[in-house]
């Protein structure tokens, strides 16, 4: 992966953990990468991370959650972490039926676009 500034490894560990939190568990397949970007979140003071932590929130609640057809909660997935042909992060969380690539967008607020794959439903 090419190098993602500071606060492009915040936002992506930042939206990683709010967004593994709605599935019953989450198991990231990149777990050096993972350690190097919760490194870098742990740096922010504490009032940061709450900020940037409700903005993963309300991005998911208003953007994601409205529009999915899988119900989550009952869910296991795998994450895993890559980055577009413009260098953009991008979180890929994939489950049995179903994976959801998010690209983290490089503007001044924080944006999101989704890319939803229903491979097969039951």
């Amino acid at each position: 992966m090419a190098t993602m500034t500071e606060k492009q490894k915040n936002t992506t560990y930042a939206f990683y953990m709010i967004m593994s939190s709605y599935f019953k568990s989450a198991a990231c397949k990149n777990p050096s990468f993972e350690k190097k970007l919760y490194l870098s979140y742990q740096e922010l003071k504490e009032s940061q991370q709450i900020q940037l932590e409700q903005k993963c929130i309300s991005l998911i609640e208003h953007e994601i959650l409205p529009h999915v057809s899988v119900l989550w909660e009952n869910k296991d997935i795998d994450v895993y972490f890559r980055q577009n042909e413009n260098n953009l992060p991008v979180i890929l969380f994939v489950g049995k039926g179903f994976h959801y690539d998010i690209t983290l967008l490089n503007t001044p607020s924080l944006r999101i676009k989704v890319t939803e794959f229903n491979l097969f439903l039951h």
